[in-house]
């Protein structure tokens, strides 16, 4: 009986070890973190903040906006990017939401938008030279950004002149 139970031990303890060596099993309970997605591509603006409004001529609606913090880019309206290969980008949007329209003084219903010109990428700043722009106010301009990329999420800070700071949460399409 003895001999019998010692065999049963030495086989339960073979088995055991047998299948701990055998190929290593992915453990449920670790999450990998997604793969980062590159900085060129079409990317859809999901949040939207106003960090700070301007330190010159901000009118009444910008400092409103800073206290109304973080927001689904969807209640205000539509932004797509693309940031191509060749350091050209491409945007275009529209407002939708008609407090906002009547903040920036825009009236017209579907007032499509839309910006272009050319990037310089550095590890972690992005400077926009934009050569073209629709909607109201400046047509052309120069400002840079600090950016940080997790996954399919891009965390864009937009610096413009007289400290008015804007994030912008975006999504890779």
């Amino acid at each position: 009986m003895r001999g019998k139970l010692l065999k049963i031990y030495i086989i339960v303890l073979a088995v055991a070890l047998l299948s701990s060596c055998s190929e290593d099993e992915k453990d449920e309970n670790v999450v990998n973190p997604p793969a980062t997605s590159s900085f060129e591509g079409t990317w859809k603006a999901e949040e939207v903040q106003l960090l700070s409004a301007p330190t010159v001529n901000p009118g009444i609606w910008k400092p409103a906006l800073v206290m109304w913090g973080s927001v689904a880019a969807s209640t205000v309206g539509n932004l797509d990017i693309t940031f191509r290969s060749d350091s050209t980008w491409i945007a275009s949007g529209y407002l939708t939401n008609t407090a906002i329209k009547a903040m920036v003084k825009d009236h017209q219903p579907g007032t499509n938008y839309s910006a272009n010109g050319k990037y310089v990428k550095l590890s972690n700043t992005f400077n926009v030279v934009m050569n073209n722009y629709t909607g109201r106010g400046p047509t052309t301009g120069t400002t840079y950004c600090d950016y940080t990329i997790s996954g399919d999420k891009m965390t864009v800070t937009v610096n413009l002149p007289n400290d008015e700071k804007w994030k912008v949460v975006f999504k890779k399409q």
